[in-house]
This record gives C-alpha cells, structure tokens and sequence, in this order.
C-alpha cells in the first residue's frame, strides 16, 4: 500500500493506494489471491472544530480534558482481481463512512455509519449486487481518575438476499476500564449481548470468533463475557 496524508490546524485527508480491503496480512505477490483485488483507492477527511488531534487517538477522555469535536468520512473502491478461469467471481466493492467524535472533561461519545455496495459477476450469468449497512454509537465517562464505565451499541443491517436468519443484528456492550499508568497498564473488563441470531455472520467468516468472542447462536440472546490487561512498554 502507498498512503499521502496531510494534517493542517482544523483538517486532515489522507489519500492510499493498495491491494484491497481484504488483503492484511498477506503477501504483496499473491494477485491472484481470493482476498486480493487489482487495485483499491481509499481517500479520508476529517475537519477538526475543536480541541487537539492527540485527543482522537483513542476513545478515553480524562478529567481535565479540554472540548474537543471531530467530524470524518473516507470512501473506498477496490476491482476485483481478474484472472483467466471462467469461474472467477468478479467482486468490486464500494464502501462509505461518517463518523462523529465529541470529547470533554471527563467524558467522550461516538458515532458511525457504515455502508456497502458489492457487485458479483460471474462469466455466463447476471450479476448481483448487495447493499449492507453498519451503524454504532458509544460512549465512556470516568467516574473516578482512573475508573471510566463505557457503553455501545452497534448494529449490521444485511442485505436481504444473503439469506440470514435475521436481516438487522443489534448487539449492546458494557464495560469498565481500570487506568493503572493510562493505557500503558489498562484492565478492561466487558460484556457484549447479541439480540438476534448470528450464526450467518460467523459463518460466512464477517465475524470471526477470535476478535469478539461471539459464536454465532442460532437463537437470540448470545452473552459474551471478556477480560483484557494491556501492557505497553
């Protein structure tokens, strides 16, 4: 990938180049890899109305903090990779986002929207496309120097024509951070409620076990209990 950013007093864009959304991790050669495309473009402005860059860095807001409010967006397009085997499926994806983040003394909110547009073309039959949609709000406050209680809310909103259990999943976390020495010594403690069926998701690998802990419960309800210490030198 290939990245040029620029960051003034009250804005900042940053314009990359790479192989795709899906290809973290994976080797630069491999073009013709199932998670490569051919090419991606991914440009992001933020406009800064108040506070210090610094202060969006992370979602925590200390006691003490001045006001700060941030207002983003970035687009994303990336072409399929093409090959010669008349299986191939072609996947072009075009994703968007606006997110807002507000930040005072002691207390911080975000929110997002996602959206998806995916076209699938396979050689001899119509192409399909599908539109998904994401959204989340959240939220921390510190009730003490070094104790901050957040929570979230966060949602995906999946094309009808995938077929799922449930179209819209709505999951809700809450949680408590301990600060020892800031995020250099930090115990998270939280638990994430799914309230619809979420076994398609994890299936088809769009929520992968190993980052959240879900399983992917056939029925609503799914409670997923996670501790974390981080330590940072």
């Amino acid at each position: 990938a290939v990245a040029l950013a620029k960051t003034a007093d009250d804005w900042s864009f940053i314009f990359a180049f790479s192989d795709g959304a899906y290809a973290d991790n994976t080797p630069y050669t491999a073009f013709n890899g199932v998670s490569e495309a051919d090419y991606s473009l991914t440009p992001r402005f933020q406009w800064k109305f108040a506070g210090d860059w610094k202060q969006f860095d992370d979602f925590t807001s200390p006691r003490g903090s001045q006001y700060a409010c941030m207002l983003g967006g970035a687009l994303h397009w990336q072409q399929s990779r093409n090959t010669a085997a008349p299986t191939d499926v072609d996947v072009d994806v075009f994703r968007y986002t606006v997110d807002l983040s507000v930040e005072g003394d002691g207390w911080n909110v975000f929110g997002a929207f996602y959206g998806a547009n995916t076209n699938l073309n396979t050689l001899g039959t119509d192409p399909s496309s599908l539109q998904d949609f994401g959204a989340v709000i959240q939220g921390g406050f510190m009730v003490s120097d070094k104790v901050e209680l957040y929570g979230r809310w966060d949602a995906i909103f999946a094309d009808s024509n995938r077929g799922y259990a449930e179209d819209n999943m709505n999951f809700v976390t809450l949680g408590v951070n301990y600060y020892m020495a800031g995020h250099a010594a930090k115990f998270s403690f939280d638990g994430v409620v799914s309230l619809e069926d979420t076994s398609g998701l994890v299936s088809d690998g769009y929520l992968p076990n190993t980052n959240t802990g879900l399983l992917g419960d056939t029925d609503s309800g799914e409670v997923v209990l996670r501790a974390q210490f981080q330590l940072m030198f």
